[in-house]
């Protein structure tokens, strides 16, 4: 009895072990690393940092999984570069909040500085929700719709 009851504690224990939370450190380097990795124009498969049950709210609009992917596919259909800058990264336990700012040109030439502010719930390393609010701080004021366009 006390090898099986040594041996689930073993097992627990290193389970638990693999389970741990991120520190606030690796939550600030993790979103950064998954922003990049979102935002670079070859990426197509998001699952990498994101749930396939993700959920945003993004400026009044609801957008599950494959809403959100056709809306970044979308948007990046119309970009030639992306790069961004972070102001604050915030971190306590399953939940990140943020603010960076977006730099993009369209193919078209167009310049834009997007701000956005997020607060993302993290599950498994995989972002599961976020609630969003994203304008153009420069740029034509034809494009402020952008940041959640359909």
């Amino acid at each position: 009895m006390k090898g099986v009851l040594l041996f689930l504690f073993c097992c627990f224990g290193l389970h638990a072990a693999n389970q741990r939370p991120m520190t606030a450190d690796e939550s600030k380097s993790w979103l950064q690393e998954a922003l990049h990795y979102g935002f670079d124009l070859a990426t197509t498969d998001y699952t990498k940092y994101m749930s396939e049950k993700y959920v945003e709210h993004l400026n009044g609009k609801v957008f599950n999984f494959q809403q959100w992917t056709h809306h970044m596919a979308s948007l990046k259909n119309m970009m030639k570069s992306y790069s961004l800058t972070f102001d604050e990264i915030l971190a306590e336990g399953d939940r990140i909040a943020s603010s960076y700012v977006v730099h993009a040109v369209q193919k078209d030439g167009i310049k834009l500085d997007v701000r956005i502010i997020a607060i993302f719930k993290i599950k498994d390393q995989k972002m599961i929700y976020c609630d969003e609010l994203a304008y153009v701080l420069n740029g034509p004021e034809s494009e402020s719709n952008l940041p959640s366009e359909d």
